[in-house]
């Protein structure tokens, strides 16, 4: 009986003792259930900021974003469906459905809806069957705000409830076990195994499980249910940062299940003690220690070892007897399971953390190379054995563009940078070009290897598989392939591995595209493709430096051109924009690499040459540019042909500083229009904006609204009939304080201004009320005016002479405008333009200071012309020079070839007088025949030489 007694006592000991060990060891396996579906909400957050960053996602391109979220559901079998939906509920993008098929659906009646709407963070919804999937879900959701931190869009991924704690089952101790998740408000998710009385999607009905759930938060007890028998039930609560009851995971175990076979060793050793009686009570106290104690003792510091999470624990081998090595094979049983567990467990996580680690570089931007070498590495460490590479495709889809291979030779990875994947060359060409998988167990046979087998070979290997890595609209942009040192072909489980890497690549490919493409819109126009202002300065500032240290000359280029916002206003903008793209393509072809390339404003172009780069003088550089604008080009089916000036800056002359260089370019630039000279290098003797000219430009204005200004009239006289046929009218400006200021000083800041149009109708309107009063004292003269270029570009300039020759009521042909060729050539086709307008009203035409400009002879055959005034250069060396005898002889004889009357300036002498008589011209003027005069002064002339 005293052994029967301790044996009792022992075996109670050591029931107390499995019973605190499957205890722990219950809370241990419900806390590592919680801990799973914890782990998802978190991937799950990580995913959702890996997409929020995507450009599809930022720019709203929602067809794209349905292939995207169609591509991530692939391998994602956690999820029925991951989308996006607007603030007003609105189905945006679905994985499951294109954009077309989601317009109908309406999520803003959802609790969940309204909660991420206003609530910061991850949210867990609670039991529902999706309106997409159709199916029972609980749903994740997130929303995407603004900087001001409105929400403008929700990310949602819907969670297949049926695979929860389903691999976590896998590890249970034995098949009586339940392992039950549910939502907040009590409602079955899932339970393990399937049970009637636990029915997915209804409230859980067992009433004394739910009172103790609502005692406690977590932790294990035994329940005692109606029919009397005992379970062990363990339950913890999981979910997000800022939700962390969201679900609540139960472990149920029956607790006469794991103590059945102690009560049967403890009534066979009882029976053999009292049987054996008084006789074998010190054999029977020895037997109980030597085959029960030892064997629980076993039992006991393996279920121990267990509880410290070392599943290394083998006990079976080590005990005697039926039951307890059943016993000892469940413990082991348990081990293995729980180690293969844990084992799993920690490779999912390192693959998440790597996964985790790419989509954070892609979110930052890192350097494609970079992200990509980093992918390679992760997936190498969860291949066993594997060394991967990854190809990318030039932009010409067949030429390899660059390989990284981190743990490749360097000589192997440059030799698959040549190759072609038209040939099809090796599993990873094999791949690109047939667009799937492509596994070579063994590429010492494999025919695809035979030109490039040697370089495999000689760096020892062996086998390869390769996945085509595809671009969102499907194309082909690479390949990421594993190499292996023995022949093989992979595991299942390496191949779907690989599949996400390569899928993974194509994310971080595409970013890379869409921030380069976005990068360079930045720094690049979109209609010419040129720098942007601000990019074209930083470029300079950067050559500048660079001159600094090297003393290297710099020169910087403005250009304009001539007639852009007539061709917008009479074709249209979409005419004009070519027009842009033409001129743009014709300066690269021109320029090339050897300068930089920049649109500064609607019609201007900015270039910098370095000195070393250039292959001639920069003045004939100059040229050909204006040469190359001059080409006709045909837009909209129409051959047009613009003209265009140049301004130089050239450093250090012109400056030393970006912006004062681009000034100083600019400046120059506005002289050459002005002038017509087509380029001209910035000289800062002629610098229209230094203080000193535009203080003149304030003073013009101030004298145009002072009357200021007056008229001097210079007689013309017809040669033939020796009586005065008109006059030339002369602006004149009497400065206070200073005197009268010569026209040479003041009107290049005029005609450089917009000034230059009213001071023009100034003239006009005094000249003609000028000529109205003599005509109306019986002197029927005529009365030339001086025009700019300026004025010859404003399509409002004919109608403005119009209504000025009607308030004085003077017939058109009393009026003859003077315009130099320099003018007229500037910017011939709207120059011509304007003429035939003021030809058309009956206005003469006359080319002042001919011989000295830059027409064409091609073009005075279409000019509007009615008189050609010599310059005075010539006139003057006409008795001492040949050559300007011989050019004033031509010029009369092609006027009067083109019908065409001759004037000659500057006549200061008899004898010119006579010979210009001889050669056959027309009308004179000069100092011989009368200086400029007051109008009185004419007044008098006329009363003398009357017309």
């Amino acid at each position: 009986m005293p052994s029967f007694a301790g044996l009792c006592l022992y075996v109670y000991e050591q029931r107390g003792y499995l019973t605190e060990y499957s205890t722990e060891n219950a809370e241990r396996f419900v806390q590592l259930a919680a801990h799973d579906e914890s782990w998802l909400f978190s991937s799950t957050r990580d995913m959702f900021k890996a997409i929020s960053h995507m450009p599809l996602i930022i720019g709203q391109n929602w067809a794209q974003c349905h292939d995207y979220m169609r591509g991530l559901l692939k391998d994602q079998k956690s999820y029925h469906d991951i989308g996006l939906m607007s603030v007003s509920g609105q189905s945006l993008c679905s994985g499951l459905h294109p954009p077309e098929a989601l317009r109908e659906i309406n999520f803003s009646d959802r609790d969940y809806f309204q909660r991420a709407l206003y609530e910061t963070g991850i949210i867990v919804s609670d039991y529902h069957v999706g309106r997409i999937s159709g199916k029972p879900v609980i749903l994740v959701a997130t929303a995407l705000r603004k900087a001001d931190g409105q929400p403008w869009a929700l990310l949602y991924a819907s969670l297949d409830i049926t695979s929860m704690v389903r691999a976590r089952h896998a590890a249970q101790h034995s098949n009586e076990s339940i392992i039950t998740i549910l939502d907040r408000n009590g409602v079955v998710l899932n339970s393990i195994p399937p049970l009637p009385s636990i029915e997915i999607g209804q409230v859980l009905g067992d009433v004394r499980l739910q009172e103790l759930l609502a005692r406690t938060k977590e932790g294990s007890h035994i329940l005692k249910r109606r029919d009397g028998s005992e379970w062990l039930i363990s339950h913890a609560r999981t979910g997000t940062d800022e939700d962390p009851h969201a679900l609540t995971v139960i472990y149920q175990h029956p607790t006469e299940k794991a103590l059945a076979k102690i009560y049967r060793t403890f009534w066979i050793s009882g029976a053999l003690a009292l049987l054996l009686g008084l006789l074998t009570l010190v054999l029977g106290w020895v037997g109980i220690q030597m085959i029960v104690g030892r064997n629980v003792r076993y039992l006991a510091a393996a279920a121990k070892r267990l509880s410290q999470g070392k599943y290394d624990t083998r006990v079976t081998k080590m005990v005697s007897g039926q039951e307890f090595t059943d016993i000892a094979g469940q413990l082991d049983h348990m081990a293995k399971a729980l180690g293969r567990q844990e084992a799993q467990w920690e490779q999912s996580l390192q693959r998440q953390q790597g996964q985790n680690k790419i989509l954070q570089m892609i979110a930052q931007n890192r350097p494609l190379d970079d992200t990509l070498r980093t992918l390679a590495q992760v997936t190498q460490t969860q291949i066993e054995g594997g060394l991967v590479s990854i190809l990318l495709l030039a932009p010409d889809g067949v030429h390899v563009q660059s390989c990284i291979a981190p743990s490749l030779p360097d000589s192997y990875a440059e030799a698959l940078s040549q190759l072609n994947c038209e040939n099809a060359l090796g599993t990873c060409g094999a791949a690109m070009v047939q667009n799937r998988v492509v596994v070579t167990p063994d590429i010492a046979t494999d025919p695809a290897w035979e030109s490039i087998r040697e370089y495999a070979l000689d760096h020892d290997l062996r086998a390869c598989w390769s996945h085509p890595i595809l671009a969102a609209d499907g194309r082909v942009v690479g390949a990421l392939a594993v190499y292996f040192r023995k022949p093989g072909s992979p595991s299942m489980e390496d191949l779907q591995f690989s599949k996400m890497a390569t899928e993974v690549a194509s994310m971080a490919i595409e970013h890379n595209r869409h921030h380069e493409a976005l990068r360079y819109q930045s720094r690049h126009d979109v209609l010419t493709g040129l720098y942007k202002r601000e990019v074209f300065t930083t470029r300079l500032e950067t050559a500048l430096n660079d001159a600094a240290s090297s003393s290297q000359r710099l020169y910087v280029v403005n250009l304009t051109l001539h007639g852009f916002k007539e061709i917008n206003s009479t074709f249209g903008h979409h005419v004009g924009d070519d027009l842009l793209r033409t001129v743009a393509r014709r300066l690269h072809n021109l320029v090339g690499s050897n300068g930089d390339l920049g649109r500064s404003s609607g019609d201007e172009f900015a270039l910098l040459f370095r000195q070393g780069d250039l292959t001639m003088p920069i003045r004939d550089l100059a040229q050909e540019i204006l040469n190359e604008i001059r080409r006709p080009v045909e837009l909209d089916g129409t051959e047009m042909q613009i003209s265009a000036s140049i301004g130089i800056a050239e450093y250090p002359v012109a400056g030393t500083e970006a912006d004062v260089l681009m000034r100083h370019a600019d400046s120059a630039m506005h002289r050459a229009e002005r002038e017509g000279s087509g380029f001209a290098f910035y000289d800062a003797s002629q610098n229209e904006r230094t203080p000193n000219r535009l203080l003149l430009l304030s003073d013009l204005r101030h004298a145009l609204d002072s009357d200021e200004f007056f008229l001097h009239f210079q007689p013309q006289i017809n040669l033939r009939r020796r009586r005065t046929v008109g006059f030339e009218a002369l602006l004149r400006w009497q400065r206070p304080g200073k005197g009268l200021v010569p026209p040479g000083h003041f009107m290049p800041v005029a005609e450089y201004s917009d000034l230059i149009h009213p001071l023009t109708l100034w003239v006009l309107d005094k000249a003609l009320g000028q000529c109205r009063l003599w005509h109306n004292k019986g002197h029927h003269a005529t009365i030339s005016v001086n025009v700019s270029a300026r004025n010859l570009l404003s399509q409002e300039f004919p109608a403005q002479i119009q209504k000025l020759l009607a308030r004085h009521n003077l017939p058109a042909h009393y009026l003859e405008l003077e315009i130099t060729e320099s003018a007229i050539m500037l910017d011939a086709t709207r120059s011509l333009s304007v003429l035939h307008r003021i030809r058309a009203i009956g206005v003469r035409i006359a080319i002042d200071d001919f011989g000295t400009g830059h027409s064409s002879l091609s073009y005075l055959h279409k000019l509007p012309v009615d008189n050609l005034k010599i310059d005075q250069s010539f006139i003057r060396d006409m008795d001492n020079d040949k050559e300007s005898q011989t050019i004033v002889d031509s010029i009369i004889g092609l006027a009067h070839n083109l019908k065409v009357s001759v004037t000659a300036e500057g006549v200061e002498d008899q004898r010119s007088l006579m010979r210009l008589l001889q050669l056959g011209c027309d009308f004179a003027q000069g100092y011989l025949i009368s200086r400029p005069i007051s109008a009185s002064d004419a007044d008098a002339w006329l009363e003398e030489n009357r017309c």
